[in-house]
């Protein structure tokens, strides 16, 4: 699985040697995401399909920083909003229909 066309190489298994990206850097792999689970002491490492909205490696995202450089970067800095607006990942908050949303207390059974 390699999310950011070798920008960013996901290795499922860093143990397994088919599974290592070739462009495995001197530090290892680059976890996405880590999972801690302090009642095992142990981490997982898991992978998924990359997220066409994501305010870090999407297609956008990367364009805009090539195209505009420092600029792009005093621009997420400053906004706060900038990257969800830029993915148009606020857009997708917005629309989901808030009304679907089933509110259960603790003492309600489905």
């Amino acid at each position: 699985i390699d999310f950011h066309s070798g920008q960013c190489p996901a290795s499922i298994h860093p143990d397994r040697e088919e599974s290592v990206p070739e462009s495995i850097s001197c530090l290892g792999i680059v976890p996405h995401t880590i999972r801690s689970f302090l009642s095992r002491y142990s981490t997982v490492l898991p992978t998924g399909e990359a997220f066409s909205q994501c305010v870090a490696c999407s297609p956008i995202v990367r364009k805009a920083f090539e195209d505009d450089g420092f600029s792009f970067l005093l621009k997420v800095f400053n906004d706060l909003n900038y990257l969800e607006n830029l993915t148009g990942l606020r857009a997708m908050q917005l629309a989901a229909d808030l009304h679907e949303i089933i509110e259960l207390s603790d003492d309600e059974e489905i």
